[in-house]
């Protein structure tokens, strides 16, 4: 009974510690969306610290963090709803996702469409820190193991990259439908 015990623990640790090219490809499908937001949230807030009085535009950006947050968790569950689609079974769903954890934890990202939740923006970057820990970790492992071989610290830095632009873009966006919301109500300013 003993080894039944220790072979199904061994299973499970291979099941979510995987290192096939699919986890690979998913985790890095993740930090492509998520990745950036810790940087965006940070110099947004630096920006509007040292901003004067008068401007209202960073000061706007910082509330709408969270939502831009959410919008691309929304992104990205789309993209995996694609993914997933036509075979909604748990058998397809078990097998495709390779990471659960991470996957159920990008997810929990849409609950920052609720105005309850997204009325404290430091969650959101408390939330985003376990994909800027997975970055910076594969780079350092990998980076500082493989001194020589320079490709795979491209390769995360053109995902960090692709997450940042990825980020800043769902920030403008959710920044100009909030622009044109208060001007279609006529109260237009910034």
């Amino acid at each position: 009974m003993n080894w039944i015990n220790k072979k199904s623990s061994t299973l499970m640790y291979h099941r979510f510690m995987d290192n096939s090219f699919f986890a690979y490809l998913q985790q890095l499908e993740i930090l492509v969306f998520f990745s950036g937001y810790p940087l965006i949230y940070l110099l947004i807030r630096s920006l509007e610290s040292e901003q004067s009085a008068g401007g209202n535009i960073l000061k706007k950006m910082g509330i709408l963090l969270p939502y831009a947050y959410a919008l691309t968790g929304t992104l990205f569950f789309g993209f995996e709803i694609k993914n997933l689609s036509p075979d909604f079974t748990i058998a397809h769903i078990t097998e495709r996702v390779q990471h659960p954890f991470l996957f159920g934890w990008a997810t929990l990202s849409l609950i920052f469409w609720v105005p309850a939740v997204n009325r404290f923006p430091w969650v959101s970057l408390i939330h985003s820190f376990v994909f800027l820990f997975l970055i910076v970790k594969g780079i350092l492992m990998n980076g500082i193991a493989s001194s020589g071989d320079n490709g795979f610290l491209k390769n995360n830095m053109r995902v960090y990259t692709m997450s940042l632009l990825l980020n800043l873009a769902a920030l403008i966006v959710v920044y100009l439908l909030s622009f044109l919301s208060k001007v279609k109500s006529g109260k237009a300013g910034a």
